[in-house]
């Protein structure tokens, strides 16, 4: 269990099948509890809401408390996600989704509980559902086409904010890998955003991105930094150098590459995030040098340490910057520490504790960085395993990829085609449809 629970007076269990089974012989729904070391808001959540003793106590009596980790379950996160983390989602013994909700104060919280044991007591089993998602049992499937690539061009243009940068007109997040294809479809639209996030995104005292912005126009950062989006930011910005020969973004990228190899470099590896304390971020420069920063999660995920390799390989390619070769290099040490013989990728190492092995996530990520290694150092190490794995195991006869192993407790037995895992495994190391990573200059318009 991880530490903050102790914040908490309920009496959490690990995700697994003994939960449910609990569940079942008691006749109780399950409360799953979705949260991440690096959120701040769930951190709040444990210190108000969990902390409650007739909350703790109602929620011990009525329910069997689950709480996971969404970045050491993927399957988890992915087939019950609310939306945002926290999120709080009430489930039947068998899995399905009775309700949920993201953040829960005190009073939302009393309110939610009280309406889950009516809806329960009135309904049972039957009060549960299956998520869309998961109910079609036809992987996602069709003809690839250049029309394809046309639509996508279409959406582009439909979602971008003419006023502020970016796309949508609610919260703002960076988008790294629409900014990647923006750059070579809609220049403007990827130069702009690529701004926005430069100075707003940006933290310019200790180095890094923030994750998001919860306004339109790029203000009120939420301040957590995580490794595979700070990686993804660190190449966008790199593809934005070569394709505009625009030095901001290269030192943009350099700084990204200081952030991610001392702060979050464990020794031996990248570590998973750093927290987004907002009261530590909102200090100037000056107060920050005498308190404490956020903690970083040090677990070694095998999909972060595949981004990381590969967006420092990026910069090294166009810049034979050598500090980023030697980290990428290290990166790709630990990464293939996690591929066992058969191609399948462990995701996650803490110490002694290992996490599943042949997710998706990993196995797509870990194949982009292995051959984006055979392209700028010779050597692609096992990606040839890696792709055999992923085609062999996870691939349907529609072509579409599962997210991993179908087992599991609550609906992790069902399968899930992500399209973004699936597109992910197919992308060029270099962002682009064919080619190969160059040093140095700019790339052609």
């Amino acid at each position: 269990m991880d530490e903050f629970a102790a914040e908490t007076k309920v009496e959490w269990r690990e995700w697994g099948p003994e939960a449910f089974a609990t569940a079942g012989r008691a006749g109780k729904p399950v409360l799953l509890a979705l949260r991440a070391s690096w959120c701040e808001e769930c951190h709040e959540m444990d210190r108000t809401t969990y902390a409650e003793p007739r909350i703790a106590a109602n929620v011990n009596d009525g329910f069997v408390p689950v709480r996971v980790d969404v970045d050491r379950h993927p399957r988890v996160r992915d087939r019950y996600n609310m939306g945002g983390f926290p999120s709080t989602v009430f489930l039947t013994p068998e899995g399905t989704v009775i309700t949920g909700a993201t953040f829960l104060g005190v009073d939302g919280f009393r309110e939610i509980l009280d309406a889950v044991r009516r809806t329960w007591d009135g309904s049972g089993l039957e009060a549960g559902s299956v998520p869309r998602a998961l109910a079609d049992a036809d992987p996602p499937g069709g003809a690839l086409s250049a029309r394809v690539e046309g639509h996508m061009v279409e959406q582009l243009l439909a979602a971008y904010d003419d006023e502020f940068g970016g796309w949508g007109t609610d919260v703002k997040f960076p988008l790294p890998r629409t900014v990647e294809f923006a750059l070579v479809r809609a220049r403007d639209q990827a130069t702009r955003t690529l701004e926005a996030v430069r100075t707003r995104l940006t933290d310019t005292h200790d180095g890094g991105f923030y994750r998001f912005a919860r306004n339109r126009d790029w203000s009120d950062p939420s301040r957590e930094k995580l490794t595979d989006e700070n990686a993804a930011l660190v190449r966008a910005f790199a593809h934005g150098y070569r394709y505009t020969g625009e030095e901001a973004y290269l030192d943009t990228a350099a700084r990204g590459v200081d952030y991610l190899t001392t702060d979050l470099w464990t020794g031996e590896a990248f570590a998973a995030s750093q927290g987004g304390a907002d009261a530590y971020y909102r200090l100037a420069a000056t107060e920050r040098a005498d308190a404490d920063p956020p903690s970083v999660d040090d677990t070694v995920v095998a999909g972060h340490n595949a981004l990381a390799a590969d967006a420092l390989l990026t910069v090294a390619a166009y810049t034979d910057d050598e500090r980023a070769r030697r980290y990428a290099e290290r990166a790709l040490d630990a990464l293939r520490g996690l591929v066992r013989e058969d191609g399948a990728v462990v995701h996650y190492r803490d110490g002694d504790e290992t996490g599943t092995a042949g997710l998706l996530v990993a196995q797509a990520r870990a194949l982009v960085a292995l051959t984006t290694a055979g392209q700028v150092l010779g050597d692609a190490g096992p990606a040839r395993a890696v792709a055999d794995y992923t085609l062999d195991t996870l691939r349907a006869e529609s072509g579409a990829f599962r997210d991993g192993p179908t087992d599991g407790p609550g609906l992790c037995d069902r399968p899930l085609y992500p399209l973004d895992g699936g597109v992910r495994g197919r992308d060029r190391p270099d962002g682009r449809r064919g080619g190969s990573l160059r040093r140095g200059g700019r790339a052609p318009a």
